[in-house]
Parts: C-alpha cells; sequence; structure tokens
C-alpha cells in the first residue's frame, strides 16, 4: 500500500439509475485524488444502467461491476461493495449525486484516528441546481464519540462517508433491518468516532424517484419498507 496516497474504494449501489449515473461517475472520475478505484454493485437494474457501466468500464479499467443475483436492497447492496473493494478507505456513493473535485482528497487528509468521517451537502433539483440549503441548516451534524445518538436517530448521511477499510471489514454483516449508514456511524461513534467537518463535498439531487432522500423527501422509506431504491 502506498502510505503516501492509499487507495480509496468508492462504494457504490445502483439500481435503474440511467438518468443521473454518467454525472455521477464524471465526477468521481474527475476527482483531485486518482488512486481510487470504483466499485458498483447493481440491485437488478432493469433499464440500460449496466450498459452505461460497462460503456465506462471500457475506458477506465480502475471501474468494477458486480451483480446481485436477486434484488438484495441498499443495505445488503454497499455490504457487498464494502466486501468487493480493495482500498485502505472507503466512500460511499449514491447513483444519482454530484460529488465535488476535492471530496475524496478532503476527507482522506482530514480523517485522522478517527474510523470514519463525513461531511456537509448541498440540496439540488433533478437538473443540479442549487435549492439554497445545506444539509447542516436541516439536521444536526456534528462530530460523534459516542454511539448512543444513533439508537434514537442518524444525523450522518451515507453518501457524504468515507470510513478505513479496516474498521468498516470488522463491522460486517450490516443488519438487514437497518440502513446501512445508521449502522456504520453508530459503530464508528462508539469506536474511533466518527468526525464532521463543515465542508460541502456533495451536490445531493433531489427528485421524483428518490427512495432514500432527507426528511422533506416525499418518497423517503422507513428500511423495514425497502423494496427497491
Amino acid at each position: 500500500m502506498n502510505h503516501n496516497n492509499p487507495m480509496v474504494s468508492v462504494a457504490m449501489a445502483s439500481y435503474n439509475g440511467g438518468k443521473y449515473i454518467s454525472e455521477q461517475l464524471d465526477s468521481i472520475i474527475s476527482q483531485t485524488y486518482t488512486n481510487i478505484e470504483i466499485v458498483i454493485v447493481d440491485d437488478g437494474s432493469s433499464d440500460n444502467t449496466i450498459n452505461i457501466i460497462k460503456d465506462y468500464q471500457a475506458q477506465y479499467p480502475f471501474i468494477f461491476l458486480f451483480l446481485n443475483e436477486r434484488n438484495k436492497g441498499v443495505t445488503k447492496t454497499f455490504e457487498r461493495a464494502v466486501a468487493e473493494s480493495k482500498g485502505a478507505f472507503i466512500a460511499f456513493c449514491d447513483q444519482d449525486d454530484i460529488w465535488i473535485a476535492d471530496k475524496i482528497e478532503t476527507l482522506v487528509k482530514e480523517i485522522g484516528e478517527h474510523d470514519a468521517i463525513y461531511a456537509n451537502s448541498q440540496l439540488v433539483d433533478a437538473a443540479g441546481n442549487s435549492l439554497g440549503r445545506d444539509f447542516s441548516a436541516i439536521m444536526k451534524m456534528q462530530s460523534y464519540y459516542s454511539g448512543t445518538p444513533f439508537l434514537l436517530s442518524n444525523t450522518v448521511p451515507g453518501h457524504a462517508v468515507l470510513a478505513k477499510a479496516v474498521f468498516l471489514k470488522r463491522i460486517v454483516p450490516f443488519p438487514a433491518e437497518l440502513f446501512f449508514d445508521v449502522w456504520v456511524a453508530y459503530n464508528a461513534g462508539g469506536n474511533n468516532g466518527i468526525k464532521f467537518i463543515d465542508k460541502t463535498l456533495v451536490k445531493y439531487r433531489q427528485h421524483e424517484s428518490n427512495t432514500v432522500g432527507t426528511n422533506q423527501s416525499k418518497n423517503k422509506k422507513k428500511q423495514c419498507d425497502w423494496i427497491r431504491f
């Protein structure tokens, strides 16, 4: 491993994301931190998502695609992405967001001794235009050094998290009844901590197909209601 520039695995879960996934992949490929791999686990897409990913694979050999044999839902799909990742760090990734160019570089630089780190995100509409609000305006975002707060609620959005691979691989399997980010934040908070930096590093897209979104998202579902995302 290159200790000065360790590999970061970008772990993406995809499902019928053909409308937005190209823009997200472009934003990852354009990161200022270049020692990356992109690990995509598809959960049974029936649109053109897989073909789009394969087109990118033909150009970028650091993109890897895995297909679930059956629909497993968001938590188990991300669990598999973690298992398939080879990097020293793993950054969770939604299929329909847009990453700011220095997201990975900033999080790797700032994580220190923490198990995980996350940052702020800007809410944008389906076209990627700002909605004038950040996540920190609608939820309490801070560093945590206890898992207890996550027994009540979660304020650590998975799409903004980068974690140490050795930590993540120690807390699998992810409980199927929980969203993966709750489990990650709970365990990180109770171990070496999860750090928050108040810098906007993701454009978090709100659109009619969101299944997991902000509290204002009309389609937001509980994990027990999860079928597809």
